[in-house]
């Protein structure tokens, strides 16, 4: 049951509610016949009774922080589109920069930041927003009050996020009152901290496109949270928040059936992208004006699934038997390839390896292997590189550190493109 949890769970790297859905799911059969559970043979099975079309999910995060459905001045502060297509094994995440301006049908003046379409119209509203703005079908929906993460992250124990800067601003008008502050650097978020990471906008260099990165590494973050093995204890908390706090348009087993496909998506898989565009201001209002060119190349990429990267070329370009290249790498396009990263404690202090795992990982760099070095008498860490001189500063600025040196190492006679080797001087 532990290794089917973990795999339904695995969707939540796609949405947050697929993860609640799946979970009620398996928890009532296991409630009504406790004998009788769920296997991967099962959800395989499930597949079969679906086609392998592509599915379209509008994403919403809505601001009204009180559960309620009334759609009446409730602005939608994220919205991304995930697309998930068996075919090909590929998915993405789209993010719709709030402030982009977009044809609303039921607004008078016609044209107003795609936000604002809940407000006006609901959920039809912003379908139709979105579908006209983007020219791809919308097949379901699912909108969650920002009030489910917050119980959520309370319920896993907190969140841990690298702040990239001081957050302090305070609205006593907005609903609810908003008093953000936050200090700069790795720290664990409560809810409500949670809740002042997410809605803090206004200090960003380039605005509403860093808060959507900043967004995207917490999700990163909570995904790696809710993955780990004593999530499943949290179910129960999970249902209740799933009722109280989340709309869509799908059934439960509408859900299963779409995580049935999923099986076999990777995350490698899995591209991330935001609506290409600029901030413009346009008759006295800031705008996020979408390139239709730029766009429409971005998704038709997206759409044809052309970035799949083989289990062969993530394993660094296995061969057969017979030396010839795996047939499974034919629809491997130009992508490049993951880097192998491993981490060394050279100094011996109790979960350093896993520390250093932890900041690259909320940073986007994910470390493959991590162990004990040879000893532990190194006083200086060193960040070893093959080729990728930047991605070994990048590591070195993350942890810290100041040491990069380029030399081939190998870990188990594999070898590797960042070898990191921690040292006293590791103390973040």
């Amino acid at each position: 049951m532990k290794k089917l949890l973990k795999l339904l769970l695995f969707i939540v790297a796609f949405i947050f509610v697929l993860v609640l859905l799946a979970n009620i799911y398996i928890n009532n059969i296991k409630k009504s016949n406790p004998d009788n559970e769920l296997t991967l043979a099962d959800l395989q099975e499930l597949s079969k009774t679906m086609n392998d079309d592509r599915i379209n999910i509008l994403l919403l995060g809505v601001d009204s922080l009180d559960g309620s459905q009334n759609h009446a001045n409730m602005r939608t502060d994220t919205m991304m589109l995930l697309s998930v297509d068996p075919k090909t094994k590929t998915a993405f995440i789209l993010s719709i920069p709030r402030d982009t301006r977009a044809e609303i049908e039921e607004y008078k003046y016609k044209f107003n930041k795609i936000n604002s379409a809940h407000s006006i119209g609901g959920i039809n509203s912003t379908l139709k927003a979105v579908k006209k703005l983007l020219n791809v079908d919308i097949h379901h929906f699912v909108k969650v009050d920002y009030q489910a993460l917050f119980k959520t992250i309370n319920d896993i124990g907190g969140v841990e996020v690298d702040v990239p800067m001081d957050m302090n601003y305070d609205d006593p008008y907005a609903t609810p009152p908003l008093h953000i502050e936050l200090k700069k650097g790795l720290q664990l978020l409560d809810g409500e901290k949670s809740m002042q990471f997410l809605r803090f906008r206004y200090g960003y260099a380039n605005q509403d496109l860093g808060r959507i990165e900043s967004q995207q590494k917490f999700m990163t973050s909570l995904i790696k949270k809710v993955l780990s093995v004593e999530s499943a204890t949290h179910i129960p908390q999970y249902i209740d928040t799933f009722y109280k706090y989340v709309q869509t348009d799908m059934s439960i087993t509408d859900m299963l059936k779409i995580a049935s496909k999923c099986i076999d998506i990777k995350p490698y898989n899995i591209k991330k992208e935001v609506l290409p565009g600029e901030a413009k201001t346009m008759y006295g209002t800031s705008y996020y004006i979408a390139d239709p060119e730029k766009s429409k190349e971005l998704l038709d990429t997206l759409l044809s699934g052309n970035y799949y990267i083989s289990q062969e070329m993530q394993d660094e370009n296995s061969v057969t038997a017979d030396g010839e290249n795996s047939t499974d790498t034919a629809n491997v396009t130009n992508a490049p390839k993951i880097p192998y990263v491993v981490i060394l404690n050279g100094d011996g202090r109790q979960g350093l390896a896993q520390r250093a795992k932890d900041l690259l990982f909320v940073n986007n760099i994910e470390v493959q292997d991590s162990a004990n070095a040879d000893n532990f008498d190194y006083e200086e860490t060193v960040v070893y590189y093959t080729d990728d001189e930047i991605l070994a500063q990048n590591i070195a600025t993350i942890l810290g550190v100041n040491r990069i040196t380029q030399e081939n190492k190998a870990y188990y006679g594999k070898p590797t493109d960042i070898l990191i080797v921690l040292g006293k001087d590791f103390v973040k």
